[in-house]
């Protein structure tokens, strides 16, 4: 259980052992111990099989939610003729009338992002669903949305909104194990500094060819993808384009495919498009391998000084120059 100070409107969400999400829930007023009653309380269960020990990561968003997408309802929409859709790859099924609730799926590929469904009803009033995941399958992830006690001639429009999880707090070498006692150990990592000033992570959870004689003495620019979305392909095309160009700068180029597809699929894309550099693929556990990684949105770039110590993370390949020559201009 975790306590938050000083916010209400915040979503938090775990990482544990066995689940790539754990269910976060605020804490019922009748369950507070004395003393929290009044403490914005949120609790997690874990699940895990025989480990005695494990890292547990909590990713918490409190900035002001971004309206990602603008939905409004017709008359003549049912849920099986009307899908809303969104630039931000996000597909919303016409809401439909169960009872007295209100029933909606969407289908995302927002996976490293707080979202929610808002209504507006005609009078200004906002509802905020509850509801559960609904599956997942690769980079795609689907969300059942509950609106109680809501007519759907109510409605007037619908938002998509997310905000990214800024602050995470990694809890190592928990204990699993009643009675099993373990040094504890808390780090917080506040938003921009996921890693920059650190060792690059190792990349165990990875399967990439990428010899240590490779990148001895080189910056290391990796590229975190998905070659299932369009910004994630441009961006690794960029890179091709200007591989070589990069490799006289001293800097070798690495992307990491994020989601799990058929090795076949993503060697005869890379091949297709000429891609000269190692390109890898998550091979367990994606979620928490791109939160080791610090990856918020896809694509996702990663600079290191010649001595693998990270000093940029999640820029655009606009200021990717300027990057690189800010370490080259430091380490004269």
């Amino acid at each position: 259980m975790i306590t938050i100070e000083g916010k209400d409107d915040c979503i938090c969400k775990a990482v544990g052992p066995w689940d790539s999400d754990l269910t976060v829930q605020p804490t019922r007023e009748r369950d507070k111990g004395q003393g929290f009653v009044d403490k914005n309380l949120r609790r997690f269960t874990l699940r895990f099989g025989d480990q005695k020990s494990a890292d547990i990561r909590l990713g918490l968003a409190t900035s002001d939610w971004r309206v990602v997408e603008r939905w409004q309802l017709s008359e003549r929409s049912t849920p099986y003729n009307h899908f809303f859709v969104s630039s931000e790859q996000v597909i919303m099924r016409c809401p439909e009338q169960k009872g007295t609730d209100i029933i909606s799926e969407v289908t995302q590929t927002i996976t490293d992002q707080a979202t929610r469904l808002v209504v507006f009803d005609r009078e200004g009033n906002q509802y905020e669903s509850y509801g559960d995941e609904g599956g997942k399958s690769g980079s795609l992830v689907r969300y059942i949305h509950y609106f109680r006690n809501l007519s759907k001639d109510a409605i007037d429009h619908i938002e998509f909104q997310a905000k990214p999880y800024e602050y995470w707090i990694t809890f190592r070498n928990v204990s699993l194990q009643m009675g099993q006692k373990t040094q504890v150990e808390v780090d917080i990592k506040k938003p921009g500094s996921l890693l920059v000033g650190e060792a690059i992570p190792d990349l165990d959870g990875i399967k990439i060819d990428l010899p240590a004689e490779q990148t001895k003495d080189n910056m290391i620019l990796l590229c975190f993808f998905d070659m299932n979305q369009r910004p994630s392909r441009n961006c690794v095309k960029e890179l091709t384009r200007r591989a070589r160009e990069l490799e006289q700068e001293g800097v070798v180029v690495v992307a990491v495919q994020t989601s799990k597809i058929d090795q076949e699929r993503l060697d005869e894309w890379t091949k297709e498009n000429g891609v000269p550099f190692s390109v890898g693929m998550i091979r367990r556990n994606a979620e928490i391998t791109r939160f080791a990684w610090g990856v918020r949105s896809l694509p996702w770039l990663i600079l290191t000084d010649n001595e693998q110590t990270v000093r940029a993370e999640g820029f655009s390949l606009a200021e990717m120059d300027d990057k690189i020559k800010e370490i080259n201009d430091a380490e004269e």
